[in-house]
């Protein structure tokens, strides 16, 4: 049984009893699942009609295929989890790989359930600019307009951290789902905006269209133009210069296609933002 279904007949007692349930009814109601009673089959209907009637949907964004908003609809149905929300390619793509799950609540995990990808996350959560993304193209059993973008800038550490895995997921041909992150964050730092669901989605087709090669290229662009808008040149300039020790020692003894990448970039950035500093 519902529990806020339950805490709105309590708390509408006096203008549900007698209309539609009797006082007995509503003790029952209010004992349940506390004690140990049962709700016969004439409240049961009573509270079904009643949630049916709560059952409200929230459609966000462009583009949605109309019956995949029913097909939505039907899965948060049956799933009757209080805050969630399905974003992704199934709403606006013919072909798609999973359906995308998200539920609201006190902790976060996610895992896979045949075609259904379950991710649980916080209230909080949702102000992350990869999840604000997933919310601007949705099917949802709340409203997501209250919530606002975190815009705060992440660490060095972080974003390089980023960057190494995607360059990895290139050079593996792996998910390259950390790809998505990086084009997102991209987007978010030097253009200022965060784009949708499907506005990413669209993104990352083309950037998979691409050589490898020419991927890695776009990224380490990406990256470059990232970094110089977040931070200033003289702290880049140590920092890069820093990175560059620790992967020319690692290279000494683990000699890697990733390495030579990594060191291409950190050495562009690092003479760019000295040639900033003489300039300025």
């Amino acid at each position: 049984m519902n529990k806020e279904i339950c805490k709105t007949v309590l708390e509408h007692r006096q203008q549900l009893v007698p209309a539609l349930f009797t006082e007995r009814q509503v003790n029952l109601v209010q004992k349940y699942p506390g004690e140990q009673t049962y709700l016969y089959s004439a409240i049961r209907r009573k509270m079904d009609a009643l949630r049916s009637l709560q059952e409200e949907y929230y459609i966000t964004g462009e583009g949605i295929k109309p019956e995949r908003v029913e097909k939505a609809k039907q899965i948060l149905k049956k799933l009757k989890y209080p805050r969630a929300f399905i974003s992704g390619s199934f709403l606006f793509k013919e072909k798609y790989n999973d359906i995308d799950i998200f539920v609201v609540g006190r902790q976060r995990k996610q895992y896979q359930k045949g075609k259904k990808q379950f991710i649980f996350l916080t209230w909080n959560d949702l102000s992350k600019p990869i999840f604000f993304s997933s919310a601007t193209c949705s099917v949802s059993t709340f409203s997501l307009t209250s919530i606002k973008p975190d815009l705060r800038r992440t660490s060095f550490e972080e974003i390089l951290l980023s960057y190494e895995v995607g360059i990895n997921e290139i050079l593996d041909n792996d998910d390259q789902k950390t790809l998505r992150y990086i084009l997102n964050y991209y987007y978010l730092n030097v253009h200022r905006r965060i784009l949708s669901s499907s506005g990413l989605d669209q993104e990352m087709s083309l950037l998979l269209t691409l050589p490898s090669h020419q991927r890695i290229a776009k990224v380490n662009s990406m990256m470059k133009d990232i970094l110089i808008n977040s931070f200033s040149e003289r702290y880049l300039e140590t920092r890069m210069d820093k990175f560059i020790q620790n992967l020319k020692k690692l290279k000494e003894n683990y000699p890697n296609d990733n390495l030579d990448i990594y060191l291409y970039l950190a050495e562009e950035i690092k003479h760019e933002s000295r040639r900033a500093q003489t300039e300025a």
